[in-house]
């Protein structure tokens, strides 16, 4: 069979480059749904979900997680490499109010086609008017994330899904052993925060440095009481 010339065989087909677009946008579209409304999630993201506030791990747009010193499968401390994984992650604010609202629009408009056609056209746009609000209230903020692997499993290791909502970072990560470390380390950061702790050892090394001796407020000794001057009255001097 002959190849068109306009045709490159090693190129990849129009509906190959739609779907390389379109898988890891619906794939990530469908993970917001199932942090936005947690009922959604499966029993997976329910066993392996960890979030991680922003207080301790976000600088301005920039969040920085390390995750516990072991590895992400077999949980072992024993020749374990590091390896980051770096994403651009899109935030939303309010995003189920915004569909809310835009779906209860649409709805009512659907209710009064039967009186009026135009009504039907009004449902679009708000559908789509939700949508492009959705857009224009949404940013995106960098997510670095540092994991553990032994040989054995170093192959086989992948970035943890990543959604960014009200202020925390939600993880899904590839084992519930990792899991359950990540929530230890994260209830012991709430209870002495990062900073907390660097503000008790600075100020804990400043004591150290200091020196011992006390000094106890010393008084004055007491000072003699002048004696003052016999006041002659007029008769004494007659005397």
């Amino acid at each position: 069979m002959a190849i068109p010339l306009d045709e490159d065989p090693e190129r990849p087909s129009r509906m190959a480059r739609l779907r390389a677009v379109w898988n890891p946008a619906w794939a990530q579209a469908r993970q917001n749904l199932r942090v936005w409304i947690p009922w959604l999630a499966t029993r997976r993201d329910a066993a392996c979900r960890v979030c991680v506030p922003s207080r301790d791990h976000r600088t301005g747009l920039n969040w920085e997680v390390a995750l516990p010193r072991q590895c992400w499968f077999c949980a072992t401390t024993e020749r374990l490499e590091a390896r980051t994984f770096d994403r651009d992650v899109r935030c939303f604010e309010h995003p189920l109010q915004i569909v809310g609202v835009a779906l209860a629009i649409s709805a009512f408009c659907l209710l009064l086609t039967c009186i009026w056609w135009v009504m039907a056209v009004v449902a679009w746009v708000a559908l789509i008017g939700g949508a492009v609000v959705v857009l224009l209230k949404s940013w995106h903020e960098q997510v670095q994330v540092t994991l553990w692997a032994c040989p054995d499993h170093r192959a086989t290791l992948r970035r943890p899904e990543m959604v960014v909502f009200d202020d925390d970072l939600t993880l899904i990560l590839g084992s519930e052993s990792l899991t359950a470390a990540m929530r230890a380390q994260l209830k012991a950061l709430r209870k002495v925060g990062p900073r907390d702790a660097a503000e008790g050892a600075t100020s804990r090394s400043s004591d150290s440095s200091a020196p011992s001796t006390q000094y106890a407020p010393s008084t004055p000794p007491p000072q003699p009481r002048a004696e003052l001057p016999k006041i002659k009255l007029a008769g004494d001097e007659e005397e």
